[in-house]
């Protein structure tokens, strides 16, 4: 299993020097020793950080071997200086090297010394990081049940940290995060845990986005607000309450496609995708399928030339037999019945109308489809609408109850003459 570890490398380490005053007389440097000392202690932390870096640059390029020696060398020097927090970070690089070389009982031991040390300092950033690595481990072991319980716990130190945090700074984390909930489905979906599984791939969605729509609707937008990770029974909700199926997506780098489909009754099917048969990679298959309709990606200018017919119908086809044909059976068949499709990453490029199945026939022409970026927008847009329309009844209301006085218009006036129209509707009357 093809797992991506989170390493820190480039990192700066700055002590920091504590000078106590002292009477200086003239001519004599009565801090010399203290002062030459410090510098010393600089210089030996400046060759730690400069190994380090080196270490890690032998690590990216496959010298694993060559980069245990360096990472040892700075482990050395930090820890003879006292820099734990440094320490705990060279030692998790260690860990990581052991992980590339397939080593694991030997990376566990060493990602495991940083993670006491990480929890003894403080460093929350770190803590999360290592227990994000020792579950790769878990779940390159096959011992998923470890796996499970070490990436909760990385997730709940990266999110300790989101309270108080500007929108960048959650974004930050955030997608330092996403590999975490990736590596949680996959143990979660091999222990055959598969709703779990959804409540972690949707709770891995844009969560800054989601946290920041919630506080733009909120009546005190200058508060900062923590949305809580819907359940399954929410998720359920909102497809009975959208009366639409959902279907979300989920990929796993390029080995495997996760896909829920939530219905209106609240039954939940998945189905998974095996990627890596795919002589095309799936990022590269959106692309294509979407310049051969004509359709460039993000960033890019100007229009695409279209495939000839055969080519276009294609790829058109290939990416219906693996977004749709897994999950075809549990699709509504009215056509006026609403499909909500959630993807992920590249799939947010699928031009999901336009995609065909064998016999030729467009996928607009038997579903009607929307998209959204996550399950939890859904609930919180119709709040947003449910909120819009209690103001309206409650200036309805107002408009019955007490007379209006000529006034500039205005948004409230607009409400005013909606509830006109309306009650002369109600009335028979014609606009």
């Amino acid at each position: 299993m093809h797992c991506r570890l989170h390493r820190l490398g480039l990192v700066t380490a700055t002590l920091l020097l504590s000078l106590t005053s002292t009477i200086k007389l003239p001519g004599i440097p009565v801090n010399w020793a203290v002062s030459a000392q410090a510098q010393t202690n600089q210089d030996r932390s400046n060759e730690a950080e400069r190994l380090n870096n080196i270490g890690m640059g032998q690590l990216n390029t496959g010298q694993f071997r060559e980069a245990l020696q360096t990472f040892e060398q700075a482990n050395g020097i930090f820890k003879a200086l006292g820099d734990r927090k440094m320490e705990g970070t060279v030692l998790s690089n260690i860990g990581a090297v052991y992980t590339s070389l397939g080593e694991y009982p030997q990376a566990l031991k060493y990602f495991e010394q940083a993670l006491v040390i990480h929890k003894a300092v403080g460093n929350k950033v770190m803590e999360g990081t290592t227990l994000n690595n020792i579950g790769v481990v878990y779940n390159s072991l096959g011992q998923y049940a470890d796996a499970e319980k070490t990436l909760f716990a990385a997730i709940e130190a990266s999110e300790f940290l989101r309270p108080g945090l500007t929108d960048a700074s959650k974004i930050a984390i955030f997608e330092n995060q996403v590999d975490t909930y990736r590596f949680l489905q996959q143990a979660l979906v091999a222990q055959n845990k598969t709703d779990t599984a959804l409540e972690i791939a949707e709770r891995g969605r844009a969560r800054a986005f989601v946290e920041l729509l919630a506080q733009r609707q909120s009546s005190n937008p200058n508060n900062q607000l923590t949305i809580k990770s819907l359940d399954l029974q929410q998720i359920q909700q909102i497809a009975k309450v959208e009366n639409a199926t959902l279907v979300e997506y989920s990929t796993i780098e390029n080995q495997a496609l996760y896909i829920w489909v939530v219905k209106p009754t609240g039954e939940v099917a998945f189905q998974q995708v095996d990627l890596k048969s795919l002589k095309t990679p799936l990022a590269d298959l959106v692309t294509s399928s979407r310049e051969s309709i004509g359709v460039r990606g993000r960033g890019s200018l100007g229009g695409a030339e279209r495939a000839d017919a055969p080519h276009q119908s294609g790829r058109l086809q290939q990416l219906h037999k693996i977004l749709i044909e897994p999950i075809a059976q549990f699709l509504p068949t009215n056509p006026t019945d609403r499909i909500i499709f959630i993807p992920q990453n590249e799939l947010f490029l699928v031009p999901f109308p336009a995609l065909k199945d064998e016999s030729g026939k467009y996928l607009i022409e038997k579903h009607t489809i929307l998209t959204a970026p996550a399950i939890q927008v859904l609930q919180l847009t119709r709040e947003k609408r449910q909120q819009v329309g209690a103001r309206h009844a409650h200036w309805c209301q107002l408009k019955g109850s007490y007379p209006v006085r000529s006034q500039p218009r205005t948004s409230a006036n607009t409400a005013e003459n909606e509830c006109d129209r309306k009650n002369t509707n109600t009335a028979g009357g014609v606009e």
